[in-house]
């Protein structure tokens, strides 16, 4: 499986290389217990473990998107570079295969974000030879085209689109020792995709510190950026590109970020969920009784159905990474 090795690393191997260990291919396996009686209601208290869903996945995911229009969650199987869905009545099933490559490290699968056109773009992590983003143009397609004139050095981890349509790319260059991160926006016509750095690691009077930039969330006013490397969230304003460290208080790790509809923040790492407040307090969040996770990487809501989706990444290579969704009111 070719994992991205940022996603599942835990604080202690923050530092490690590009060519961390690739844990092997997984079987999927069902649970039988669904929270289909919980979703219109909502959820005063954490449930037990009882009322959760986990899917053991096929193959390595990272990334998470609900699409609460069509009640899909999207997500991705590094294995076989294919884009997947789930739903309650189908479960996990291809929807499109994506390119694939000769490297030796494969590609990688990073974030999935949808447009008003009913296209989807997966970032592809490319491990600082191939990468790019995958455009995908409707969710019935059945394949795939990498994006043309995009930096192929570029390690792209998440994509976020705001509520007005605008894209955003975060990124890394070099190696994992030594990251240099950006954000840039994304602009797509046809085949060519258009990235415009808005921050990046400088070296001004007072350089942005990026580094390891992992995920990605925005809104019309702000963008929100992970950095692994930090264990920080920086806020981008939106448009004039002012750069602030966001959480107030210290993060134990950060990776894939959720927008909530209320504007907190969700970031994983580990094995522990935090979220970050409108004002940037850092709690740890809730979960069922009984839930524990190793290293979590893409988080989703689902806000009609009131629930929670959680990749849970395994660094062992016969414990098949887990699809975990459990009743969740922010």
């Amino acid at each position: 499986m070719r994992k991205l090795p940022f996603l599942f690393a835990i604080a202690a191997l923050a530092a490690c290389g590009d060519n961390a260990g690739l844990p092997d291919a997984h079987v999927h396996v069902d649970s039988s217990s669904h929270p289909d009686a919980k979703k219109d209601a909502a959820v005063d208290a954490p449930p037990d473990a009882s009322s959760q869903t986990v899917i053991d996945l096929a193959g390595g995911a990272n990334a998470l998107l609900w699409n609460d229009a069509t009640h899909t969650l999207f997500l991705t199987n590094d294995d076989t570079d294919k884009l997947q869905k789930y739903t309650d009545a189908g479960g996990v099933v291809d929807v499109a295969t994506l390119p694939t490559t000769t490297a030796a490290n494969g590609i990688s699968l990073g974030g999935i974000i949808q447009r008003a056109t009913g296209q989807i773009l997966v970032a592809d992590f490319g491990f600082g030879t191939d990468g790019n983003i995958f455009s995908v143009a409707s969710a019935t397609a059945t394949s795939g085209t990498a994006l043309t004139l995009l930096n192929a050095t570029r390690k792209r981890i998440q994509l976020a689109i705001d509520s007005a349509g605008t894209m955003y790319s975060s990124y890394f260059t070099g190696p994992g020792s030594a990251p240099v991160g950006g954000v840039a926006t994304l602009a797509v016509a046809a085949s060519v995709g258009t990235e415009v750095e808005i921050a990046k690691q400088s070296s001004d009077a007072t350089p942005i510190a990026f580094k390891k930039i992992v995920g990605l969330a925005a809104t019309p006013t702000a963008v929100f950026a992970s950095d692994q490397s930090n264990k920080v969230i920086w806020k981008i304003t939106i448009p004039a590109h002012v750069v602030t460290q966001f959480n107030t208080a210290a993060l134990p790790s950060a990776d894939l970020l959720l927008l909530l509809p209320n504007g907190d923040l969700l970031t994983g790492g580990g094995p522990t969920i935090s979220r970050i407040s409108t004002t940037g307090a850092v709690s740890a969040l809730t979960v069922p009784t009984g839930v524990t996770f190793e290293t979590v990487n893409g988080i989703a809501f689902d806000p009609t159905g009131h629930r929670l989706f959680v990749i849970d990444h395994s660094a062992t290579a016969t414990v098949p990474d887990k699809l975990h969704i459990f009743a969740f009111t922010p």
